[in-house]
């Protein structure tokens, strides 16, 4: 199925949530402040299925000047554009700056709603239309739908809905595969959860089980339920809305601005070479050495600019720029970011991240060369830019090296997937950019010398194997899981037990949970699948006559200690199996 996320445009009071709620039937203002107020303050969301089997999410975004920050954070990962222009006051200044940014974000297709059509005669729609057309003009919505709407009277709206429908067919698909990323927009707490993030999934996909990582802090956890529009789901995937709860983290450690991603898929930086591009429209040059508001994903933050081999640029203009960060900042090379005016705060430009944590000097007269290498290059062309001193013959050397890294972590780790990426690019091209040692890793996954899968990479080829050694173990450790029932003894108890043998014990263990031929309780036991099996059938005998089971019923009925109970539905918690209520557990996922 075909996924997208459209968000909308456009100033304060031009009707973007009543033309969402007409559109969805959800009314997106949900705080009680925004009801009091009669205005967006936070981003609210809504599903929309459109023709042709599209399901699309949209956001709708505040107008108010005061809440531009909101805005860009319910911008990112937006496919289309939805602006709202009432018919009966045209453009205003939102509705320029929400159109400058949905360009600065690589936003490339939209149409545009005249909202309020029925409040005005002909004569006005008309002026409208060519208003809007004129302010458009040399912009990404210069041939962009002009479609006069009413929420009150649904005029339009299947027109609007059809157009939209076409938008979303015929843009850019997001990549398949690469590595989870979402930008968090939203942090609560769920009574019998805990922790819930949501925000735009915007690479890769995210599946109940999976371990993530929380940036910029580095924290691991576990996803232990998901869910697209308050719908449970297995999976979700790139253009979706997600909701993700997640254990082994507290409410207090990660809020807006954060990124949920796959581990070691994420740069953390307080440095990056980037393109700076100013709006043609934009209030105010940019001199080198200023303050500006730097708005990435769902992040904001104070950074100091320094521009490449200039002391000033003027709107319209473009250069290359070096941004000092005030805090780390988590990045991918090649996102898109904004910057605002330090003071007064307005959208002057935006631009792409580059280079991370960059490695040359300022003035090194080899850093805009290699800049534009890295700007307009394909792999290939990146390897072998002159600036990297990488030709044919280096790249040879790359590939024998990630040869010998990978041949070496296989050899050692027999029964992993394969070695972490970031691992890998720090090890590939010690003291290189993260974007050359990404961009050498790209190349040789195209050449087919190494595959990538998700966060880890692997010799083309390779695929996990038991020898002789980790057969006989797999086959000790099926025999022992087996005798032990619901009563496992820790898994460095067992690792231990086995001498000299207790790192290849952990391997075939850890191989065997992602078979599936044990299941991981937690990060100290492990029991059978034959055995969970059997005791999620006791479980679910226990619902067929309660609705609340206690700790102290299921224990019984497994007939072990409570420790063991506990393990077994903690874990069904963290799987949106259960969820506790009260003194007991509520059944979620029937059988």
């Amino acid at each position: 199925m075909r996924h997208c996320i459209i968000g909308t445009a456009g100033h304060v009071d031009h009707g973007k949530t009543a033309l969402t709620l007409a559109l969805t039937g959800v009314d997106t203002d949900a705080l009680a402040e925004e009801k009091r107020r009669g205005l967006t303050i936070e981003p609210g969301f809504a599903p929309l299925s459109l023709p042709g089997g599209i399901e699309a999410s949209i956001v709708d975004v505040p107008g108010h000047e005061k809440f531009i920050r909101n805005m860009l954070a319910g911008a990112a990962g937006v496919d289309l554009v939805l602006l709202a222009v009432a018919a009966d006051e045209g453009f205003m200044p939102q509705t320029r700056e929400h159109l400058g940014i949905c360009g600065l974000l690589g936003v490339r297709r939209g149409v545009v709603a005249l909202t309020k059509s029925d409040r005005v005669d002909k004569p006005r729609l008309e002026a409208a239309m060519e208003e809007v057309r004129a302010e458009t003009a040399g912009t990404f919505l210069a041939e962009a739908p002009i479609i006069p709407v009413s929420a009150r009277t649904g005029a339009g709206l299947e027109e609007l809905t059809a157009a939209l429908a076409r938008l979303a067919e015929a843009a850019e698909k997001r990549p398949e595969g690469g590595a989870f990323r979402l930008a968090v927009d939203r942090v609560f707490t769920r009574p019998g959860f805990g922790v819930v993030v949501t925000g735009t999934l915007a690479e890769g996909a995210v599946a109940l089980g999976d371990e993530v990582c929380l940036y910029p802090a580095g924290k691991r956890a576990r996803v232990r339920g998901v869910q697209h529009h308050a719908v449970p789901a297995e999976r979700l995937e790139a253009g979706q809305r997600a909701a993700l709860n997640l254990a082994g983290v507290e409410r207090s450690e990660l809020g807006r601005g954060d990124t949920v991603a796959a581990p070691g898929s994420m740069t953390v930086t307080e440095r990056a070479d980037v393109r700076l591009t100013l709006l043609p429209g934009a209030a105010y040059p940019v001199k080198s050495g200023c303050r500006l508001h730097l708005h990435h994903g769902t992040s904001s933050q104070i950074c100091r600019c320094t521009l490449l081999g200039r002391g000033r640029l003027e709107p319209g203009e473009s250069c290359y720029a070096r941004l000092h960060l005030n805090s780390p900042l988590a990045a991918r090379p090649g996102d898109r970011f904004v910057v605002r005016f330090f003071s007064p705060v307005v959208t002057v430009g935006g631009g792409v991240l580059l280079e991370l944590a960059p490695r040359r000097k300022q003035n090194d007269p080899l850093l805009e060369e290699e800049l534009a290498a890295l700007e307009t290059g394909e792999p290939r062309e990146l390897v072998s830019a002159g600036a990297f001193l990488l030709e044919a013959e280096a790249l040879a050397g790359a590939e024998a090296r990630a040869g010998a890294l990978l041949g070496a972590y296989h050899e050692a780790y027999p029964l992993r997937e394969g070695m972490n990426l970031e691992e890998l690019r720090g090890k590939l091209l010690p003291g290189a950019g993260t974007a050359l040692a990404g961009a050498v890793v790209e190349e040789l996954a195209r050449r087919r010398v190494i595959y990538v899968k998700g966060p880890v990479a692997a010799l083309s080829g390779f695929r996990p194997r038991y020898d002789e050694r980790s057969a006989r173990m797999l086959d000790a450790l099926l025999v022992r899981y087996l005798r032990a029932g619901l009563v496992p003894e820790t898994n460095e108890a067992v690792a231990a037990s086995f001498g000299a043998d207790a790192e290849l014990c952990r391997q075939v263990a850890g191989r065997m949970v992602t078979e599936g031929r044990l299941v991981a309780l937690s990060g100290e036991y492990r029991v059978h699948k034959k055995h969970h099996e059997r005791a999620l059938e006791i479980l679910y005998r226990l619902y067929e006559t309660a609705d609340v089971v206690s700790l102290a019923r299921f224990r019984d009925a497994c007939g072990v200690s409570r420790r063991y109970a506990l393990l077994l539905l903690e874990y069904w918690d963290s799987r949106g199996v259960t969820a506790k209520s009260g003194e007991g557990r509520i059944l979620i996922r029937p059988r």
